[in-house]
């Protein structure tokens, strides 16, 4: 079988280590802390924020990856270009298309790609 590396998407916290993958042709995804950024101060949510823009500028990631947590953060404070994966944990298909604020992800077109992962 031979898979393109684009089918793939690589997904790590750390830019560095995804920057080779990316030249490499892989779809790589930084990894934004998972930590809702309301547990975080004020300057820790500013580092993260700054490190995804830095790393997605010079081309060493894609797009950006973090938890449903994150969401109004990233839209407001990162780049309107920079593609996101967004993930949300512990739901089902049926309660993601409940939440309207959710099915929105949907239509917006800097969310590439959802991940739902089912209840254990």
């Amino acid at each position: 079988m031979n898979l393109k590396r684009t089918c793939f998407y690589v997904e790590s916290p750390n830019a560095e280590a995804l920057r080779v993958l990316t030249e490499g042709g892989y779809t790589t995804s930084l990894y934004i802390a998972n930590r809702s950024p309301r547990r975080l101060r004020t300057e820790q949510v500013d580092s993260i924020l700054q490190a995804a823009t830095r790393a997605w500028q010079t081309g060493w990631v894609k797009m950006g990856s973090c938890h449903v947590g994150w969401y109004d953060t990233v839209k407001k404070r990162l780049p309107k270009e920079m593609p996101l994966l967004m993930w949300d944990h512990r739901t089902t298909q049926t309660l993601f298309f409940l939440a309207p604020w959710k099915r929105a992800w949907l239509s917006d077109p800097q969310i590439r790609v959802i991940l739902l992962k089912g209840k254990d």
